[in-house]
Formats: C-alpha cells, sequence, structure tokens
C-alpha cells in the first residue's frame, strides 16, 4: 500500500511511518498543506491519513484535492476532535471510510488502513489496464476503419462523399 500522513506532529507521524514502513507499505509524510497537495499532485497513493487540522489549517480542501486527482483514494481521518466533526466530514467527502481519534493504538491504526484499503490497489491497477486494453482495441479498430475509408480502392467513385467499410 502507498500512504501519505498529513500531520503537524512529528512524533506521532514518526510512530506511523515507522509502524506502516515495518509492514512493508510505501510511507510519505507531508507536514504542511502545501506539501501534501504538491505530493498528491506528483504521485500516486492508496491512503490518505490525515488529521482534521495542521499548522491551524482545514484539511478538508487537500482531502478533497486527494479525492479528485485520485479517486480510488481511501482517506482516514485521525483527530482529536474525532467525536465532535465525525457526521460533517462523512457527508463532505466521499472517500472517508473511517474517523478515528489520536489515542487509537497504532497497531490498531495500521491493521484498521489495510483493512480498508485491501484490495484497492490491485483494483485500481486492473481497471488502468483494462481501460489501456480497451483503449487499444479501440485504437486498432478506429485505425482499421479510418485506413478502410481513407484508402477506398481502385474500384471507388471519385466524387469523394461516400464512406466505404
Amino acid at each position: 500500500m502507498r500512504l501519505l500522513i498529513m500531520h503537524g506532529d512529528i512524533e506521532t507521524t514518526t510512530r506511523w511511518q515507522a509502524a506502516f514502513g515495518a509492514r512493508g507499505h510505501h510511507v510519505r509524510r507531508a507536514r504542511s498543506i502545501d506539501s501534501a497537495e504538491q505530493q498528491l499532485r506528483e504521485d500516486r497513493f492508496d491512503l490518505l491519513l490525515f488529521d482534521f487540522l495542521v499548522d491551524g489549517h482545514s484539511c478538508l480542501s487537500t482531502a478533497l484535492l486527494a479525492q479528485f486527482h485520485q479517486p480510488h483514494i481511501v482517506s482516514v481521518l485521525v483527530s482529536a476532535r474525532a467525536p465532535t466533526i465525525q457526521g460533517d466530514m462523512f457527508a463532505r467527502l466521499a472517500s472517508l471510510r473511517c474517523v478515528l481519534g489520536t489515542e487509537t493504538p497504532v497497531s490498531d491504526l495500521v491493521a484498521i488502513c489495510e483493512e480498508l484499503t485491501k484490495g484497492t490497489a490491485l483494483q485500481h491497477r486492473d481497471k488502468s489496464k483494462r481501460k489501456r486494453f480497451e483503449g487499444g482495441s479501440r485504437l486498432v479498430a478506429l485505425e482499421a476503419l479510418y485506413c478502410r475509408r481513407s484508402d477506398p480502392g481502385p474500384d471507388a467513385p471519385k466524387n469523394g462523399r461516400e464512406l466505404y467499410v
């Protein structure tokens, strides 16, 4: 799994990064909204693990940006304010799967995130391969059709208005 952690507390992000890394996951961290948004535009992630506020700024816009650029992404909000914002966040963010308190043990956090993203990366890769294959086969069909239409052969009428298939 590829995940981006967006959180202001360096000790918390270090614990999370170590725990996810020990399980073989690729982890990137962002301690500012600008850094997180740049990484979301440049790289692909399966999971966004974020706090509601980073440096006094709401991370909702960044989570919405993640969802826009990467529709397959799963978002998990981990915040000290979890009970007071839970319902509102689910209404605003379609990719949000879970809201947890900061007191959640790291091992539980890793297990929850792994379960929430199970199959997400594989499904995303399969869909992109299928789209490329379908697009490739469509391209071949269009090229064949275009070639037939642009080269009607020696028996074709000379006015050029008829299409031959």
